[in-house]
Formats: structure tokens, sequence, C-alpha cells
């Protein structure tokens, strides 16, 4: 069974990380810097975790994947940023979590924020995901093997 994992994080510092992991580990990344004061710590994540037996396990596939189930998951992840988040989560409790719906495999959607102010801000990170999806896919670079 693979598990793939698309994930948008932004830091302290404003810097943005995107990427994939298949399995847990990181085979595309695209980092936009932040401020010159470098502080990795993370105000907010949002990942995307899919998992099932049909699922790609070659890079180049998977990235072709989350461009292939692109649609599906904009609108879902919309519907989620203007319903579920659209002001926001609590974010003492755990992280925000909603399953989403793929063809013979299980998804679901994980957001967390750091504080409250940023996670009243998380549903317009969710759509400018949406609207730069196969922007963002297509600027990952993919990593070398350790």
């Amino acid at each position: 069974m693979t598990e793939l994992t698309f994930f948008r994080q932004k830091r302290f510092d404003g810097g943005i990380r995107t990427g994939i992991e298949i399995d847990g580990h990181a085979v595309f990344e695209n980092y936009s810097p932040g401020e010159p004061d470098d502080d990795p710590s993370l105000l907010w994540y949002i990942d995307l975790r899919s998992v099932g037996d049909s699922l790609p396990s070659d890079p180049e596939d998977v990235r072709q994947w989350f461009i292939d189930n692109g649609e599906t998951l904009r609108q879902q992840l919309l519907l989620i940023a203007n319903t579920n988040l659209s002001i926001g989560f609590d974010t003492e409790l755990r992280p925000f979590q909603k399953t989403l719906c793929l063809k013979d495999v299980s998804g679901k959607i994980i957001v967390t924020a750091i504080r409250r102010i940023t996670a009243r801000d998380i549903a317009s990170e969710l759509k400018d995901l949406c609207n730069n999806w196969e922007t963002l896919l297509n600027n990952m670079e993919k990593l070398s093997p350790v």
C-alpha cells in the first residue's frame, strides 16, 4: 500500500515550502524564502494524504497523479475552505481533519496553525493552493536520494 502526501507549509520568516512525499520520503520540493531573519518554525501547514494499493510509487507518476486528480481535489478543498474553514478553526484542539473523496484510495486533508489569528486566515491559504495547483506541482524540483 502506497501513501502519498502533498504538503504546503509556511514558516515564521515567511518562507513557504511545497512538496510531495512517497511513503514518508520527500521526492519533490519547492521553497520560496521569506525574510532575511531565518526562523524555520511553522505558522501553518496543509497536508493532503492519500493511501491505496492503486497509487503510483514512481515520483514522476506521483506528480502526474496529483495533476490528474487536481480538479477533484480542488473542488473539495474549495468547499472545505468556504464552509468548514471560512472563519478558521480552534487551534487549541487537534489539527483540522476532513476526509477527501477520491477514486479507489483513502484521502484526507490535515490542517494546523500555531496561532488563532493564523487559523482565521487558513481558508485564503487553501484557496491560494487551489488557484495555483498545477503551477505548484510543475515548479517542484525532484530531490536526489540521499
